[in-house]
């Protein structure tokens, strides 16, 4: 069975775990900086459980009036699970009735197709020379 929830601070290990997958994921992601942005109002995640394993987290950050995807990872490729997260943030943002939903990605985590077959568009992509590194934006309108 596979289900989606609202992480809690009982999460944090889970969550942090799954999102070290990412480049950035063991600085930008550790326990410390969830258990605070616990304290965030407009940050909320979302974790996707199957069975008893936690296989996928969300992080959505809603303090702009949209909702931006600041992180989603998945530790189970081509299984769905990403799709399935996106989804249920466009549901989440739609339900706080925000107008778009968004998100940047690096362009080495070769997403691009990800997003563009759920219904996403690419609208911006730059690259930082310092970084060397192409960032790209993707946005999904909402209402």
């Amino acid at each position: 069975m596979i289900q989606i929830k609202q992480a809690t601070l009982e999460d944090i290990p889970a969550v942090s775990d799954i999102f070290k997958i990412l480049k950035c994921g063991k600085r930008r992601w550790s326990r410390k900086k969830l258990r605070n942005d616990f304290c965030d109002e407009g940050r909320r995640y979302y974790i996707l459980i199957e069975g008893n394993n936690p296989v996928g987290a969300i992080s959505l950050d809603f303090i702009t009036g949209d909702c931006e995807v600041e992180a989603i990872a998945v530790i189970k490729k081509s299984k769905g699970y990403g799709t399935k997260l996106l989804r249920t943030a466009e549901q989440i943002a739609r339900d706080k009735q925000c107008a778009s939903i968004w998100c940047y990605s690096m362009d080495y985590y070769g997403a691009k197709g990800f997003y563009k077959s759920n219904g996403w568009t690419e609208i911006s992509k730059e690259y930082d020379k310092v970084r060397k590194e192409t960032t790209l934006k993707f946005a999904r309108r909402l209402m």
